[in-house]
């Protein structure tokens, strides 16, 4: 692989999902994620297909140029939402594509709002319109090789609309019998609980006589 360095660029506008800008996140740690040696501050960028030319050329032009192809063996970032299953079922996804853009916890991105005032962790949510400075960068490994896009800043444009997943219908298709029997054993939890609570003598002389 060439020794590549890539210009920094702007992704003009883009709907922000898990938005790790501020804590960096593990995605394979069980301990806490910033202390992870694999954290890392990352966001999943959906971008419509008008915002997103430069930088595929720019992702393109970073293959080329650090292994002479975009070709098969290459990993590249930019996907159409239409090929990820939850994603594509998402109607405001709908005709999009998204890129996962990442930062070591060495360089943590700078988040601003409109005003260049800094956004705190938890006004940052999914769902949120932002424009973003990116960097697209070659890597090669045990595990393969191509082209990722890391991430520089984050500036808040919008509050957008959060996502609502599509699962609302299946919660109708539950068997009624099996919510029925959870509901008769809360019932039945809840007696219990108030039957040690009117007869805590007659419990604790049970207990020293035993």
């Amino acid at each position: 692989m060439k020794q590549v360095t890539s210009n920094p660029m702007i992704i003009q506008r883009a709907i922000i999902r898990y938005p790790h800008c501020h804590t960096p996140h593990s995605f394979n740690a069980s301990k806490n994620d910033g202390d992870a040696e694999d954290a890392k501050y990352s966001a999943k960028l959906y971008v419509e297909q008008n915002h997103i030319a430069e930088l595929a050329k720019a992702v393109k032009q970073c293959a080329i140029d650090a292994f002479g192809t975009t070709g098969t063996g290459i990993a590249m970032p930019l996907h159409p939402v239409s090929e990820d299953g939850k994603d594509a079922a998402i109607e405001q996804l709908k005709n999009m594509y998204y890129v996962n853009v990442k930062s070591s916890k060495l360089y943590p991105p700078r988040v601003v709002d409109i005003n260049r005032q800094p956004v705190k962790e938890e006004d940052l949510n999914s769902g949120n319109i932002v424009a973003a400075i990116v960097r697209p960068y070659p890597w090669e490994s045990r595990f393969g090789k191509g082209v990722s896009v890391g991430l520089n800043g984050i500036l808040k444009l919008e509050e957008g609309t959060p996502f609502v997943d599509n699962y609302d219908s299946m919660y109708d298709e539950i068997d009624e019998k099996i919510i029925e029997q959870a509901k008769q054993a809360d019932r039945e939890r809840q007696n219990e609980a108030l039957k040690s609570m009117n007869n805590p003598v007659g419990e604790l002389s049970d207990f020293l006589n035993s």
